[in-house]
């Protein structure tokens, strides 16, 4: 993976989105980005309106790469090959930025002075059209603008395939808590299952040991079912939970079938065999 010459980056902003599909939603984030120096945009030839759409945003420049079944952290590529700014910020369709933070972010990068590594900004993330704090996937603040010199990509890797090497951290802190930083996914449970197959796919590369406590699977049940006591918080609770335990559930099955399973070698096996015994059995009637 090609890596910047940090002495070329111009000082501003690089937004990197990678999109199959999203007219529905595509314009809604673009526009949030409009404060951004450059959007990279990655396409994976899209069937729909999606490209036509990025076209009207000035800030925009479209790439494209093919899709696969699969996430890869090569994804990251047209990114580190392509990116002109000395900050960057990673989005995804089901993103949203409040004008207030958007102007802030673009505040601090375009001072001089500023030389944070990371700006972590205030975070609402919805699952299933829910941001409450029994939700797993609940926080105030995320990381989410980051010097550019500071990332690279891990391969084999999903949700931690981009590294970042980071010593500050500058919060941004708005006195009104709707001035945000919205991740609005998956809108329905069908969506989960999509989404999710693709990134058990991707996680069978995963070069971390295989194992229970790797997967975080009691470590969360614990948390979350008997410390949080999400099940007396409601069925929305219950539901969210239940897919976030189920995503590192399906993960270790994932990899464990990369890495150990026998099943083909099993299965010829055993249908050879039988074959074998329906090929003596039809000699032995002919008899």
């Amino acid at each position: 993976m090609k890596d910047n010459n940090v002495q070329t980056l111009q000082r501003g902003v690089t937004a990197f989105i990678s999109v199959y599909n999203e007219e529905k939603r595509i314009a809604y984030t673009l526009q949030s980005l409009s404060w951004c120096d450059e959007v990279i945009l990655q396409d994976k030839y899209s069937e729909d309106r999606t490209v036509e759409i990025a076209g009207k945003y000035s800030n925009v420049r479209i790439f494209y790469c093919d899709n696969s079944d699969s996430f890869s952290s090569s994804e990251y590529d047209i990114f580190f090959n392509n990116c002109r700014f000395s900050y960057s910020i990673f989005v995804t369709a089901s993103d949203v930025i409040h004008p207030a933070l958007a102007h802030k972010i673009r505040e601090l990068v375009h001072d001089n002075s500023f030389d944070y590594d990371v700006i972590d900004v205030p975070y609402k993330p919805y699952f299933l059209g829910i941001c409450e704090k029994y939700s797993p996937w609940y926080q105030e603040y995320t990381s989410k603008v980051f010097k550019t010199s500071c990332l690279s990509a891990k391969e084999g890797e999903v949700h931690k395939a981009l590294d970042v090497n980071a010593k500050s951290h500058y919060k941004i802190e708005l006195p009104n808590k709707e001035e945000a930083y919205y991740h609005l996914t998956h809108q329905d449970a069908d969506s989960i299952m999509e989404r999710n197959l693709r990134y058990w796919r991707g996680e069978r590369y995963s070069k971390e040991p295989i194992s229970v406590t790797s997967t975080w699977v009691f470590k969360k049940t614990i948390r979350y079912f008997l410390l949080n006591s999400a099940f007396f918080k409601g069925k929305a609770a219950i539901a969210l939970v239940f897919s976030y335990l189920s995503y590192y559930m399906m993960s270790y099955v994932y990899r464990w079938d990369y890495n150990y399973s026998q099943t083909d070698k099993t299965y010829k096996e055993i249908r050879k065999k039988i074959d074998d015994c329906w090929k003596q059995n039809s000699k032995s009637a002919d008899i």
